[in-house]
């Protein structure tokens, strides 16, 4: 499998979150998990970065105890990057070819009971527009970049609503990144 496939996935979605926001992932000075700081250095010297302003903050995995406990401290929109199983398929000749499912939501928490049916749906139609921003430019950049080059296109688009991440409400796209071999 391409070891870069999780790296490759982090550094592209953090372009568009507040850098801040990204930065804030990182909440140790230091790991003994390697490839730790390299990567906040990485992301602190992106060329390209801050792309969608109102997404304040960045949260991804699939450790839900991870993601809740990252989103407990959120108070603004945030994009969550979540990626799924790796589906694998042999040609006649036994080559592997697969692909990865990845999940993209921009949301925002709040407080259970704190907002009306009509702030619900401004905060729905904003997010919306959000995602749109962002999948708009990985449309474009699907043209140059080799990570987005192999992304499936069109992805589905659905309203996501979590009890689990403090009531958060958004959007997400789902797509599957084509050409992934394991080794």
């Amino acid at each position: 499998m391409n070891d870069q496939l999780i790296l490759d996935l982090i550094t592209y979605f953090t372009k568009f979150p507040a850098l801040d926001g990204v930065l804030k992932c990182f909440n140790r000075k230091s790991s003994s998990i390697s490839g730790y700081d390299a990567l906040r250095t990485q992301l602190q010297n992106l060329e390209v970065h801050s792309l969608q302003q109102d997404i304040k903050d960045f949260v991804i995995g699939v450790n839900e105890d991870v993601v809740t406990r990252a989103i407990s401290d959120i108070n603004n929109i945030y994009m969550f990057v979540d990626y799924g199983s790796i589906d694998i398929d042999r040609d006649n000749l036994m080559r592997e070819n697969g692909s990865f499912n990845i999940a993209v939501t921009v949301a925002m928490p709040y407080h259970k009971n704190e907002l009306d049916c009509m702030e619900d749906m401004l905060i729905a139609k904003q997010t919306l527009d959000l995602i749109k921003a962002v999948r708009d430019q990985m449309k474009e950049d699907q043209k140059c970049n080799p990570f987005v080059k192999t992304l499936s296109f069109p992805q589905e688009i659905a309203p996501w609503y979590s009890r689990l991440f403090h009531n958060s409400t958004g959007w997400t796209m789902v797509f599957q990144k084509q050409g992934i071999e394991l080794v």
